[in-house]
C-alpha cells in the first residue's frame, strides 16, 4: 500500500495557463470599461487620475486624521493569535494522522493563517468594489456633465425598480443619519443640561462657529483644541472643519460637492433657527410644545454650508424645496426628511402648509393644529 504521506512530498501544482488568460482578459476588460467610461464622461484624464492614483492621494489625506483605537488593535491581534493556535492545533493532528507530525511547523501555521487572513482582506475589498460598480453603473450622474446636470439622481421611472429600490435605500440611510445625530444630542442634553446652541457669538458680535462644532466635541468626535476661542475658520480649527464627516453627508447625494473651494466639508443637513439660539442650548423643558412636535434637524437640498459654520440654520417656516436657503429634499422623495426633538425621523411632504411648518419649527407656541400629521410619513 502507499504511504499516505506521499502527497505532502508532491510538488504543489501549477495554476493552469487558460486561467491565467481568462484573469488577464477580465483584467483588460475592466480598463477597457472604464476608459470607455472616462470618455462618455468627458472627464477622461480626472477618471484615469484618480483609478490610478486616488487611493494613495485619499490614503495620505486621511493617514493624519487616523486616530489609533487601541482596545480594538488589542481585539484584533487576539484574534488572530486564537487562530493561529487553532491552525496549528488541527494541521498538527491532520499531520500526526499521517504518521509525520514533525511536517507541520510554526512556519507552515504563520503561513495558513496569513493566507487566511488575506483571504478576508481580499473577500473584503471585492465586496466594496462590487458595490460601487453598482453604484457607479444605476447613477445616472455618471453619465452627465457636471455642468449641466443636477447633483440629485433623477426620480426613477415607474417601471424602474431597481433605481426605485436603490433610492429607497439611500432615504432609508439618510433617515438612519439624522437619527444618529439626534441620539448625540440627547447625550450631550443628558450631560451638559442642554442641546448644544445654535451659534456661539463672542462680545464683539463675531460668530465664532455654530452648534455642529459643539455637537462634534460634545457627540461622537474628539477635539483636541480649545476651539471655542477660535473661529471655526481659525488656523487650528480649520484642520478639524476640512474634514468630511459621514452622518452629515446625504447618501442620495453622495461625495458630489462634498467640499466648497476653500476645502470646508459641506453638511446637507440644517438645524431649525428656533430651537437652537445663539450662545444657550435650549432644555427640554424649554419645549413647551413638546419635542414631539417641534422640529429640530432636517435635510436641506441646495445652498449647502460647511458643517462647522455659524449659518448651518434655517427657518422651517420658509417652507420645502422653496427657497434656496430654506430646508428641502431630493426631488425624488417630494418632501424633506426632518428630526423631531423628541429623535423621531418623519418625512414631511413639501405639499404641508407654510403655517403648520412653522408651528412646528417653533418649540413654545401652543403646537401645530388641524390635521397636520397626514402630511407625514
Amino acid at each position: 500500500m502507499n504511504d499516505p504521506s506521499a502527497f505532502l512530498d508532491e510538488p504543489f501544482p501549477r495554476i493552469p495557463r487558460w486561467m491565467i488568460w481568462v484573469g488577464g482578459l477580465f483584467v483588460v476588460y475592466l480598463i477597457i470599461l472604464q476608459l470607455a467610461y472616462a470618455i462618455a464622461a468627458d472627464r477622461g484624464v480626472a477618471v484615469i487620475n484618480s483609478l490610478v492614483f486616488g487611493w494613495l492621494s485619499f490614503f495620505l489625506h486621511r493617514l493624519g486624521m487616523m486616530q489609533p483605537d487601541w482596545p480594538s488593535l488589542l481585539i484584533g491581534v487576539l484574534a488572530f493569535i486564537t487562530l493561529m493556535m487553532i491552525v496549528h492545533t488541527i494541521g498538527h493532528r491532520v499531520a500526526m494522522g499521517f504518521g509525520d507530525a514533525g511536517r507541520w511547523t510554526g512556519r507552515s501555521t504563520l503561513a495558513v493563517s496569513a493566507s487566511v487572513l488575506v483571504l478576508f482582506a481580499g473577500g473584503v475589498a471585492m465586496v466594496g468594489a462590487a458595490h460601487q460598480a453598482l453604484w457607479l453603473s444605476s447613477d445616472a450622474r455618471t453619465t452627465k456633465s457636471n455642468a449641466n446636470s443636477s447633483p440629485w439622481p433623477e426620480p426613477p421611472g415607474s417601471f424602474d425598480f431597481v433605481q426605485q429600490a436603490r433610492l429607497a435605500a439611500l432615504q432609508s440611510m439618510s433617515r438612519n443619519n439624522l437619527k444618529y445625530i439626534m441620539l448625540d444630542m440627547h447625550n450631550a442634553e443628558s450631560t451638559f443640561g442642554s442641546f448644544p446652541p445654535g451659534a456661539i457669538v463672542d462680545e464683539h458680535g463675531r460668530s465664532l462657529h455654530g452648534w455642529v462644532f459643539s455637537y462634534a466635541a460634545y457627540g461622537a468626535y474628539w477635539i483636541k483644541t480649545d476651539w471655542k476661542t477660535e473661529p471655526w475658520d481659525g488656523p487650528t480649527n480649520q484642520e478639524y472643519a476640512k474634514g468630511a464627516l459621514p452622518e452629515f453627508v446625504n447618501p442620495q447625494l453622495g461625495w458630489h460637492g462634498q467640499f466648497d473651494e476653500h476645502g470646508y466639508a459641506y453638511m446637507h443637513y440644517a438645524a431649525n433657527i428656533h430651537g437652537f439660539p445663539n450662545n444657550r442650548g435650549l432644555k427640554i423643558t424649554d419645549i413647551t410644545d413638546g419635542t414631539s412636535n417641534t422640529l429640530a434637524i432636517g435635510e436641506v437640498a441646495e445652498n449647502f454650508q460647511p458643517w462647522a459654520s455659524p449659518w448651518n440654520r434655517r427657518d422651517p417656516a420658509d417652507g420645502i424645496n422653496d427657497v434656496p436657503w430654506g430646508f428641502g429634499g431630493p426631488p425624488s422623495q417630494n418632501g424633506a426628511m426632518f428630526a423631531f426633538f423628541d429623535g423621531q425621523v418623519r418625512l414631511i411632504s413639501r405639499d404641508i402648509d407654510r403655517s403648520v411648518l412653522r408651528s412646528l419649527g417653533l418649540p413654545n407656541d401652543g403646537g401645530p393644529t388641524g390635521n397636520w400629521e397626514s402630511k407625514l410619513r
